[in-house]
């Protein structure tokens, strides 16, 4: 529908903050939340869920729900031999892409089968350092993928500054330091995995290779797959 966005929504402030935008832009917003056999308490992203609902009483927010468990593994394991030949520690932080990955993957079928031409995510500068899919150079390699199958692809909050501050001056929530929390969240699901994704970016990676080398690194890993699923097989790679 051309008046709708879908959100890659985990009930944190920066994909709150997304979807609040899209609440101002379009009629109709979808929630997409994901899950997969690490996260814990995926129940508490509900909370946001309701407080935009209040907030924005005119638009149509509606919620569906996606589990990944499987493409996740695919994506993670397919090649992954190859990958530690060539990427070596790299192989830690992709599981987070390879997760984030399959979470675009599935709101890319999501749209094309609700005829949904916009997708919002809550991608933040703050986390780049780390996170493989909150990296402009990866960010663009995801938009081009959206691009491939007719839908828009945007990071509204991407320079926004502290979220959950907006978000509490806007009056959607009440608590504006929800980026304080660590781990456990009040508003979102916890994954274990992003544990050893900062010990390996932060305390090593970084320190030894640079920011650059590890986006650099980043960014093929994504390029490489996605052009594999676009070509069908090894053939895209290059």
């Amino acid at each position: 529908m051309p008046d709708s966005v879908a959100v890659l929504f985990s009930g944190g402030s920066d994909s709150t903050l997304a979807a609040a935008i899209g609440a101002e832009r379009f009629s109709r917003v979808w929630l997409v939340t994901y899950r997969h056999g690490f996260m814990m308490f995926h129940d508490k992203i509900g909370r946001n869920v309701e407080r935009l609902r209040r907030a924005y009483p005119g638009t149509e927010i509606l919620t569906h729900h996606e589990r990944i468990s499987r493409s996740f593994a695919q994506i993670y394991f397919n090649g992954l031999g190859r990958r530690l030949l060539r990427y070596r520690t790299m192989t830690v932080p992709w599981l987070c892409a390879s997760c984030k990955l399959a979470m675009h993957l599935a709101t890319i079928e999501f749209c094309s089968e609700h005829r949904v031409a916009h997708v919002y995510c809550g991608a933040h500068e703050e986390s780049a350092s780390i996170f493989p899919a909150q990296m402009e150079p990866v960010i663009e390699e995801l938009q081009r993928l959206y691009r491939t199958h007719g839908i828009t692809y945007e990071t509204p909050v991407y320079h926004a500054g502290r979220t959950d501050r907006r978000l509490k001056d806007m009056g959607i929530i009440d608590d504006g330091n929800l980026k304080d929390q660590h781990l456990v969240y009040s508003t979102q699901h916890t994954c274990p995995l992003g544990v050893a994704l900062h010990a390996h970016g932060r305390l090593y990676y970084t320190r030894i290779h640079g920011r650059s080398r590890y986006e650099e690194r980043a960014q093929a890993m994504v390029r490489e797959t996605i052009e594999e699923r676009l070509s069908g097989g090894r053939e895209g790679v290059k």
